[in-house]
């Protein structure tokens, strides 16, 4: 198995489990990027065999990554405060360089306390219950990160090891729109010990490979619950007749209702394109460069140019991706719920599989965690016109557009002549560029997704594939003629089949 289909694997599974989780995607999301970032660490030539700081990183990874609950760890990632909220610029929190530890306080494996002491106010943490934390300081030379365990013990005169809470103060919980299920609160870090990650002041480079991890998380839950509210919706149609003019009509033969199913199911099939690609993009990234994978893709199209560009790429379309998937959730699962009437709008508490209304109250998250869309707008545009911006469009073309499309002309992608994209972003100013960095976003996402749906109409025969291609291209500005000529009743045939016949064609073995 290629590691794009290992990924795919895990990360399917995980776009089932969203919507009967209870949120809990959100503490593994934290837990699988603070693992991340310590295999970054440990990865690096910076800490000798023998270091302290390796032996600590590499217990606190194990334990990131066991199955057994009963010694796994999961992680916090506290980074948000009231100056700052999304905007890390604002940080308060501040950590100095005190290695005095007290005798007799280890964390939960032994290991003796960190160096470092942080001190500060965080304003709203989830995975408050976690036994480590990531978490976001200053420094005399600038923004850090820390790792620091959350639980302590120490040897009491009776032999008993008496747990303790590693200098964090819990201040309240929040009340929140959704995901009550996490635990949410504001905390007071008092003498928090902790050891560096990574070099001084080099916060906001060390943290990018985690939000790289925590973003795709939350692209596939946003897709996750797309999914499941398309689901619901489906099985309620199936079964829910209408009754009117001496007639019995379900659901599924009223053609506005089907109409603006497909619809949805036309832009969710779209996310989940350019998601899976993202995912695929951090499977082989966190793999061997010169593993097989890089050669086995079924198109060159898709396929990135180097090594190198992987990294572009990740870089580039994760904030895009993230940023995107939120916003068409949140209206999508709105439309589910409304599609269900009264029955929609309540908890359903007695049947929590069908409680669209608390996946429409989890979903809205997803457009704040991990940085509000203006926020990942503002982080696009400073990767495109960064120091490596032009090469990082560069790879997009190298993987993107090796042949030419049928259906994007290169005046609507980020390459090709003076009216590009690219052209603009390379004679525009960073200012001119941000305030309209959410168009620029999903132009970005329109020609990545329009890539991934011509790859994937030109690979089989399957109609339903080619006409989710037309009316992409259709609706997005890139021509097309799928619906020239055709009448409403041909129309509505087509979107019986997006809706209740697609799963024969979108759900086969992929091989993208």
């Amino acid at each position: 198995m290629d590691e794009y289909a290992y990924s795919r694997y895990l990360w399917g599974r995980y776009h089932l489990w969203v919507g009967s989780c209870a949120y809990t995607v959100c503490p593994h999301g934290m837990q699988d990027g603070a693992a991340g970032v310590l295999l970054k660490q440990l990865s690096g030539s910076s800490l000798t065999s023998n270091a302290t700081e390796r032996i600590i990183f590499e217990k606190a990874f194990i334990r990131l990554t066991l199955r057994d609950p009963a010694e796994a760890w999961t992680s916090g990632q506290w980074m948000t405060e009231p100056a700052g909220e999304s905007d890390v610029s604002g940080t308060q929190t501040t950590a100095s360089y005190e290695p005095t530890v007290d005798q007799g306080i280890t964390d939960l494996d032994r290991n003796p306390l960190g160096p470092w002491v942080l001190r500060g106010f965080k304003w709203f943490t989830s995975a408050t219950d976690s036994d480590m934390a990531i978490i976001l300081a200053k420094t005399k030379t600038g923004l850090s990160i820390f790792y620091a365990p959350t639980k302590l013990q120490t040897r009491e005169p009776l032999k008993q090891d008496v747990t303790l809470l590693n200098g964090i103060y819990v201040r309240r919980l929040k009340s929140k729109l959704g995901t009550r299920a996490v635990p949410t609160a504001e905390l007071e870090l008092e003498s928090v010990r902790g050891y560096l990650v990574g070099k001084e002041g080099d916060g906001i480079r060390e943290i990018a490979h985690m939000l790289n991890i925590t973003r795709v998380n939350n692209a596939v839950t946003c897709m996750g619950f797309y999914g499941r509210a398309i689901a619901i919706s489906k099985a309620f149609a199936s079964a829910r007749n209408m009754i009117g003019k001496g007639s019995t009509r379900n659901l599924t033969t009223i053609p506005l209702h089907v109409h603006t199913m497909a619809q949805h199911q036309l832009i969710y099939r779209a996310q989940m394109a350019m998601t899976f690609f993202v995912v695929y993009l951090l499977g082989i990234s966190e793999r061997d460069y010169s593993y097989v994978g890089l050669t086995t893709i079924a198109t060159e199209r898709l396929k990135p140019a180097t090594t190198e560009d992987v990294d572009f790429l990740l870089r580039l379309f994760t904030p895009v991706n993230k940023a995107v998937t939120a916003k068409a959730a949140i209206a999508g699962v709105q439309e589910f719920l409304e599609s269900l009437g009264g029955i929609g709008y309540l908890e359903n508490e007695e049947s929590p599989e069908f409680n669209i209304a608390r996946l429409y109250r989890d979903v809205n998250v997803c457009s704040i965690w991990e940085g509000t869309t203006d926020i990942l707008g503002t982080d696009f545009i400073k990767v495109v016109k960064g120091r490596r911006g032009s090469e990082t469009l560069l790879a997009m073309d190298r993987c993107m557009l090796t042949r030419p499309l049928p259906l994007l002309p290169s005046s609507t992608s980020y390459s090709g002549n003076e009216t590009s994209g690219k052209q603009r972003v390379q004679k525009e100013s960073f200012d001119d560029l941000v305030l309209f960095a959410r168009g620029h976003m999903q132009q970005l996402s329109n020609c990545v997704i329009g890539t991934i749906l011509v790859v994937d109409a030109e690979r089989d025969s399957d109609p339903v594939s080619g006409e989710i291609l037309r009316r992409f291209a259709s609706q997005n500005g890139f021509g097309g003629t799928g619906f020239l000529n055709r009448t409403t009743a041909e129309e509505a045939a087509w979107d019986h089949r997006i809706v209740f016949e697609e799963s024969n064609g979108f759900h086969r073995e992929s091989k993208l």
